[in-house]
């Protein structure tokens, strides 16, 4: 963040950012905590310091301290998924949760107004029975909250209220579990969708990959997806036995694996030989495509030429009509003709 700056370091690495943050705050609260703590505990080798008010202070304070501690290890844990953005599949998760924080975010706050309102109506529909679940606003709203995972005292809500209840209960459901839920899920399959395609980093995880499937490709021989070279000239390929592993002699014969990789090179220059007859034939379209083209623009150039000649004696017959108009003019004058817009050619 000091390097690149506060806009960088939150866009790069979206909301694992705040698991950053997040753990700071924590280790720094459970700092202060455990010096309060240290502070309130009493000398107990001084029986004058030895007091019944500390009790409470001490178990408060280490209550809230077990708490900061809780969030603080669970921002350590969850910020270990930044560490995997070179991570081939394990970056998509990241990023998947990078680039849905905020509609995800969004919509956790729609659905908590929901479970608000419902948990209303549910205190004060049940409030005067017997169910303890909803005797109170807050018990109300945990209880709606548990009723996400099926656990409502539905028998309860019919007996309680035999007609209202179950039509408050099945459009709860339809409405937060179906409804809003069905969209988190969108929500989360658009951002994957979004991010499936991002590269990994480079990393030593993304080069062991790499490294592994080249060593398949190249365990598939000249048949495999590895890289192909094109050749100049269409190779020759013979191959003679190795008296070291055939024997001496003349007698020695080619064994099997030397049949097979001679037959499988002679199979790769054939393929070759056909891929230079394809671009050879490839140009040729192209020099025939080039050439017409180039006739086009002769054809172009000519009319061009013809249309500035047919310019040019336009611009000659102007220049003859200008010059007798001239004279005639000069005759008007001469002849005494005191209007000449009068006088009708």
């Amino acid at each position: 963040m000091v390097v690149q700056g506060p806009r960088h370091y939150f866009h790069g690495n979206g909301w694992l950012n705040l698991m950053d943050w997040l753990a700071l705050l924590a280790f720094y609260f459970l700092w202060v905590y455990s010096n309060i703590y240290i502070g309130v505990l009493p000398e107990l080798h001084i029986p004058s310091n030895i007091r019944t008010d500390n009790a409470w202070t001490l178990a408060l304070v280490q209550s809230d301290a077990q708490t900061i501690l809780g969030m603080a290890c669970f921002a350590m844990i969850v910020k270990g998924l930044k560490y995997t953005w070179n991570i081939p599949i394990m970056c998509n998760i990241g990023n998947t949760f990078s680039h849905a924080f905020v509609p995800v975010g969004l919509l956790l706050v729609v659905v908590f107004f929901l479970l608000f309102g419902f948990a209303v109506v549910f205190q004060i529909k049940f409030a005067a029975s017997q169910m303890v679940s909803f005797n109170s606003l807050g018990r109300s709203l945990f209880s709606v909250f548990r009723g996400l995972l099926g656990d409502m005292d539905t028998d309860g809500i019919f007996a309680a209220a035999p007609s209202f209840g179950p039509i408050l209960f099945c459009l709860y459901v339809t409405v937060v579990l179906f409804v809003a839920f069905t969209i988190l899920i969108a929500l989360i399959c658009d951002s994957f969708s979004a991010v499936r395609h991002q590269d990994p980093g480079q990393g030593l995880v993304v080069s062991l990959v790499a490294w592994y499937k080249g060593k398949d490709q190249r365990a598939e021989g000249p048949e495999g997806d590895g890289p192909k070279r094109e050749l100049d000239v269409e190779p020759k390929i013979e191959l003679e036995p190795n008296p070291a592993l055939c024997g001496t002699g003349q007698d020695a014969q080619p064994t099997s694996w030397q049949h097979s990789a001679h037959g499988g090179l002679q199979e790769l220059a054939a393929a070759q030989g056909v891929i230079r007859e394809e671009l050879r034939e490839l140009a040729c379209a192209q020099v025939q495509e080039h050439q017409a083209i180039r006739v086009e623009l002769q054809k172009m150039v000519t009319t061009h030429q013809a249309t500035q000649v047919e310019f040019q004696q336009l611009a000659g017959q102007q220049a003859q009509i200008a010059e007798q108009l001239e004279r005639v003019e000069r005759l008007l004058i001469g002849l005494g003709a005191q209007d000449v817009g009068q006088i009708t050619v």
